[in-house]
This record gives structure tokens, C-alpha cells and sequence, in this order.
């Protein structure tokens, strides 16, 4: 994706809101896991104080941290999250499905056993 951005003149100023071929809740995405991975992963919805919290922790900028918390809001019921076009339309393919993410990744998901989804 990047190499297109980079090296191609249309896409001067341009923006892109990047996604998956689908809206997800952290449900969804916990279900998903447990398909792929064959054991169960579940989503444990963290309060938004204790989320920002463990973000001033990592030691990230306030700037960094207003934005990590407005995309955790968002994603966190899959609300205000619009599909788009622009993977297909930058790169002439389809994004990839979680499902497909996951089976990329399995053996570095499974190796801990251990798998959050905040």
C-alpha cells in the first residue's frame, strides 16, 4: 500500500481512510480469533478512563493518546466505522479479511496462547 502511495503522482495530498472488506466490533474480531486459532478469545471491554491511563503510561503524546482514545470509542461497539474503497482503489485489490490477517499470522498468535482484544 505504502510503495503506491509513495511512488505514485496521483495521491498528492490526497486522504484515505483505510479499512477491511467489514465493520468490526471487538466481539467480532474476538469471534474471529476463536474461529481461526481453534480456542477462545474473548473481547473485555476496558472503561475509557482506564484506557487512557494505561496510554499515559506507555508514555505517548497527549496528541498521540486523544487520538488512540477517539479510534478505541469508535471501534469499540463497531459504530461510526465506514467500509471503504480506497485499498482496492490504491492498490487493484481487495483488502484482506480478518480471517485471512489471522491465518497469515497464526503461529505468532498462538504462541502465548494468550490473545486480547481491549
Amino acid at each position: 500500500m505504502a510503495k503506491h502511495i509513495l511512488t505514485e503522482d496521483t495521491h498528492h495530498r490526497a486522504t484515505y481512510f483505510l479499512t477491511g472488506p467489514e465493520a468490526l466490533s471487538t466481539n467480532d474480531v474476538a469471534r474471529k480469533f476463536t474461529k481461526v486459532l481453534g480456542f477462545e478469545v474473548n473481547s473485555v471491554p476496558i472503561a475509557m478512563e482506564d484506557m487512557r491511563n494505561q496510554l499515559v503510561h506507555t508514555g505517548l503524546d497527549e496528541w498521540r493518546i486523544h487520538s488512540f482514545m477517539a479510534q478505541y470509542d469508535m471501534v469499540k461497539g463497531a459504530y461510526g466505522v465506514d467500509v471503504t474503497e480506497d485499498v482496492k482503489r490504491i492498490t487493484g485489490q481487495n483488502p484482506r479479511t480478518l480471517e485471512q490477517f489471522i491465518e497469515e499470522f497464526k503461529g505468532e498468535f498462538s504462541r502465548g496462547r494468550e490473545v486480547a482484544v481491549a
